[in-house]
């Protein structure tokens, strides 16, 4: 099991297979899966409503465009790209933290017009 996300440090908190991976606590790169946009929205945006909306937005697009509605999904995308602002404009979230996420939009909007 892997902790620090939030910090940027992150450790093997649970031993695993070999149980020498990191027996000198030495620095190691993991391997992983890239992230998507709400795991971005997990790590950068705090619990509560700001972060529900998001979350709303995000599946809202992922299930119109399921469906095969791309004008609804790209209009899901756009809105969370808008309150993704609206939320560094708060102070809720950095300009840094907020160009990850609005750039992972603008890539699914890319994405859901493609695959129309």
């Amino acid at each position: 099991m892997l902790t620090g996300f939030q910090s940027g440090n992150i450790r093997l908190v649970t031993p695993a297979s070999p149980l020498a991976l990191n027996a000198f606590d030495n620095n190691q790169q993991i391997a992983t899966v890239p992230a998507g946009l709400q795991d971005y929205v997990n790590l950068y945006v705090p619990a509560g409503g700001a972060r529900s909306l998001l979350t709303s937005l995000l599946q809202d697009a992922i299930a119109q465009a399921d469906r095969g509605n791309t004008a609804a999904s790209v209009v899901a995308l756009v809105g969370f790209i808008g309150a993704a602002y609206g939320l560094e404009h708060q102070g809720v979230v950095t300009a840094g933290r907020t160009t990850t996420m609005i750039t992972q939009a603008a890539i699914g909007v890319q994405a859901v017009l493609t695959n129309q």
